[in-house]
């Protein structure tokens, strides 16, 4: 197992995937590309401001800084992946309002939860499962996805409407996103060379990798670039869900039956898990489990920092959940083989930390 897989960036091998009959999500309805999800999101805010946007407590906070730029009155509402879904009964929606809903991990439908109040927008973000069940299944007036977090895409981001709203045309490609783009596949490439044997600087892509991530945020958004939309049609969704499926289900079967810890796994038939989000009985003990694996050159990510949240209204224990919990990745840049190592060093540190 070549440990650098576990980072992000690298280009897939989709030739040795097999290509599989499932269509993007939002094929069939009105859409638009983008170059990230944060940029459809704000784009569709931008050309139907709500009087109100009201976003989950568990949730990225760059993304909500970003949305606090468009939208005069953003407001939190309790939600997280270990809720089945939110009672919408109990949030003071009111028309006008849009409300973001999201499909947590791949572990969680973005619905449920009852009706919510006519006159209200409902947007849902698809990010961890941009071709699932619940993605090609919503009745949402809006869904958006970011595509690059899972498929190899330098940028990308879609757009489209369940409900055959008009979706408003994405703006040009930005050169702030055309530079960003150009430089984090020219660090794509230069990991794949490194991956394959190469005699390539581990510093020097690297850095191409965030520079180009970083320039992605810019302040305006920007259609989704040529080579990455070019790139999209060649990716076979339905092949690539089936690897995650069993790679999880690899990785899983593997651990340990300790107290102190447990993985999400699939609320319902049909999802696919992004990734294997562990949650933890103690913050303490994720943090020397998280500290082993780095060790070991298993490398987790923490899904989403909560200690400083940009608004209030973010309940303590979702503060907490942050700090008790990470997130390992299951997707086919990793072979069945590659998570049976996986497993065996996560297994080895829960073991000594449990």
């Amino acid at each position: 197992m070549n440990p650098d897989r576990w980072e992000m960036g690298s280009l897939f091998h989709l030739a040795e995937v097999p290509p599989g009959e499932v269509r993007a999500a939002w094929a069939n309805h009105p859409h638009a590309l983008f170059a990230s999800g944060r940029d459809a999101l704000r784009w569709l805010l931008s050309t139907r401001p709500p009087g109100r946007l009201l976003v989950p407590s568990f949730f990225c906070q760059d993304v909500v800084r970003s949305l606090v730029e468009v939208v005069q009155q953003v407001v939190v509402y309790a939600d997280s992946p270990l809720q089945p879904a939110p009672a919408w009964a109990d949030i003071p929606l009111q028309a006008g309002d849009a409300v973001l809903r999201v499909a947590y991990f791949g572990v969680r439908s973005a619905g449920g939860g009852g009706p919510v109040p006519d006159g209200v927008t409902v947007i849902e973000d698809h990010t961890h499962g941009p071709c699932g069940a619940p993605a090609r299944a919503s009745e949402a007036d809006f869904c958006i996805a970011s595509l690059r977090k899972l498929w190899p895409l330098a940028d990308g981001g879609a757009l489209w409407s369940p409900r055959a709203h008009p979706v408003p045309d994405p703006p040009e490609v930005s050169a702030d996103a055309e530079r960003a783009s150009g430089i984090k596949l020219a660090g794509m490439v230069l990991k794949a060379q490194y991956l394959g044997g190469e005699h390539v600087e581990k510093a020097t892509f690297r850095e191409l990798l965030d520079r180009g991530e970083r320039g992605l945020y810019g302040p305006h958004p920007s259609g989704i670039t040529p080579w990455s939309r070019a790139l999209l049609d060649t990716i076979p969704f339905e092949s690539l869900e089936q690897a995650r499926r069993a790679r999880f289900a690899r990785l899983v079967a593997a651990l340990p039956g300790l107290p102190g810890y447990e993985v999400l796994h699939p609320a319902a038939p049909g999802l696919v898990p992004f990734s294997a989000f562990f949650v933890f009985d103690r913050a303490g003990a994720r943090d020397a489990v998280h500290r082993d694996l780095v060790d070991q050159r298993v490398y987790a990510s923490g899904l989403w920092p909560l200690d400083d949240p940009l608004l209030p209204g973010v309940p303590e224990a979702h503060r907490d959940l942050a700090r008790r919990s990470f997130s390992v990745p299951v997707d086919v840049r990793y072979t069945l083989a590659d998570m049976d190592v996986a497993a065996t060093r996560i297994a080895a540190a829960l073991r000594r930390w449990l």
